[in-house]
């Protein structure tokens, strides 16, 4: 098992502020991966080989040549699901040290195994995101493969609960947030709400959380939504809004669209949550053709920041569409520099609050251009 350099280094530093004792933490190969003192960094200690070689309980040095790279002290294997993940070293005379061995190796294991819980927290939850992504926006979203199946097995996420789509969006109304952290810690609290409360299957993306979720009735969807405003109200002092789906849409990749659409008329109109059945048609972006509408909307995302420059920015997005993404492609396309291709982007998702590098906002991009194109081809007729 291949070991955090960090966690190990966190791990030492704390061990030895508590007992005011040299610590060495040492690999399965022998090598020494931290050390309070650093000029041990990187060597060879031939007592830690000895004891996962013989799977000893704990190794007392007294001189310091009985081991190649080793000194007079305790030594001890650290277990990880019953697996040696590498040993702790305490430097001293051995009657001073030993009396810290076992504490010392407990207090290892069980930082070790906290360390390794959220590591696979992460891991699970970066698959679990990335599936939701794939299967509302990607090549999911059409048709489940057999390893998609087992994929969303593993992941204990039944799809086919699922019949409507909400996107929550986090409405900052020009307070500042203390730290990026603060923004991840609603989106989680929406998150958990939403699942507790929906059954919902949910990931954040900036200031948005999707969520994939059952087949509820309008009315249950509502108050659910206001409950969960009241509660983000209270404890984070922010607002949220939301477009919900309507049932019965043919993809996840609909049901998207549908919601971010009434999440959009819901800001245009000042209300917490919009449900896409209870819009007017006439604020239907995706089906009515009103010009008015589609200027709308566009400068609605480009904001007046980037609308002088409208032309550019599309043929820039035509351009990023069509090469999938590929800044090299992108980039020599418009004869510029990958950084300048990348600064563009950057500066598109910080002044629209949509970067063009995740699925749902290039979605929203991509109906923009649409828009674009049929308008510039219905005034030039």
């Amino acid at each position: 098992m291949n070991l955090s350099k960090d966690n190990v280094h966190q791990i030492v530093t704390q061990i030895a502020a508590l007992i005011h004792q040299n610590i060495n933490f040492i690999g399965t190969d022998g090598i020494i991966i931290d050390s309070t003192d650093p000029a041990r960094i990187g060597t060879v200690h031939g007592g830690a080989l000895h004891i996962i070689q013989n799977n000893l309980k704990d190794l007392v040095i007294e001189r310091n040549d009985e081991y190649e790279g080793a000194v007079n002290g305790i030594n001890l294997p650290i277990l990880l699901n019953n697996e040696i993940v590498g040993v702790i070293g305490i430097t001293g005379q051995s009657q001073v040290v030993s009396n810290y061995g076992q504490i010392v190796k407990r207090m290892t294991e069980i930082m070790l195994a906290e360390n390794y819980r959220k590591d696979q927290e992460m891991i699970y939850q970066k698959a679990h995101d990335s599936f939701l992504e794939e299967y509302i926006f990607g090549r999911l979203s059409d048709t489940m493969t057999e390893q998609s199946a087992r994929q969303a097995e593993l992941l204990q996420i039944d799809v086919s609960r699922f019949r409507r789509l909400a996107v929550v969006e986090i409405d900052l109304k020009g307070k500042e947030v203390e730290e990026k952290e603060q923004l991840v810690q609603i989106g989680q609290t929406v998150i958990n709400l939403l699942h507790n409360r929906l059954q919902a299957e949910s990931y954040q993306s900036g200031l948005k959380v999707i969520s994939l979720l059952p087949e509820y009735t309008d009315p249950e969807l509502l108050q659910a939504m206001a409950d969960l405003q009241e509660v983000i109200e209270r404890k984070y002092g922010f607002s949220l809004q939301a477009g919900i789906s309507s049932p019965g849409c043919q993809t996840p990749r609909d049901a998207y669209i549908r919601a971010e659409t009434a999440l959009m008329t819901a800001s245009r109109q000042k209300k917490s949550v919009c449900v896409y059945d209870e819009l007017d048609p006439l604020h239907l972006l995706m089906q009515i053709p009103d010009k008015n509408e589609k200027k709308a909307f566009i400068r609605q995302l480009f904001t007046d920041d980037l609308m002088p420059d409208l032309d550019e920015w599309m043929q820039f997005l035509r351009i990023y569409i069509a090469e999938n993404g590929s800044l090299t492609a992108v980039a020599q396309k418009l004869n510029l520099h990958k950084n300048s291709v990348q600064y563009r982007l950057r500066k598109l998702a910080e002044t629209t609050g949509q970067d063009p590098r995740s699925y749902h906002a290039l979605f929203l991009y991509q109906l923009a251009l649409e828009f674009y194109d049929e308008m510039r081809l219905e005034s030039s007729r």
